[in-house]
């Protein structure tokens, strides 16, 4: 941050608290028309981070992330209500047909900046 600084650039600090992982399929077996989904926090107005990635054998890893006081989903319901809070519906719709293959890990991060 310091070298930034020293070159007249001007950066906000963010930091994240947590990111939380969950396995899933599709229950129709269908491919998305992507490989990867990302949608980047906006500190402070959208404090929620987002990225779907397709793995092997047709599942997909969902990774939520989340700044300040925001906490992580640590159930299936919050899971998936979690995915209501994008401004964008490309998430959401990945949830209508999503089936969970794997328990919630959550990673809390006491700071990383």
């Amino acid at each position: 941050m310091q070298w930034l600084k020293s070159h007249d650039i001007d950066i906000k600090e963010e930091k994240i608290g947590f990111y939380a992982t969950q396995y899933f399929h599709r229950k129709d077996h269908k491919k998305v028309d992507w490989t990867n989904l990302l949608v980047s926090p906006s500190f402070a107005d959208h404090p929620y981070g987002a990225f779907i990635q397709s793995v092997e054998r047709g599942r997909y890893s969902v990774t939520f992330s989340g700044y300040a006081k925001e906490t992580p989903p640590d159930d299936e319901e919050a899971f998936r209500s979690y995915a209501e809070k994008f401004p964008v519906t490309d998430v959401n719709q990945f949830f209508e047909l999503a089936e969970p293959i794997s328990d919630i890990y959550v990673f809390k991060i006491p700071q990383q900046v």
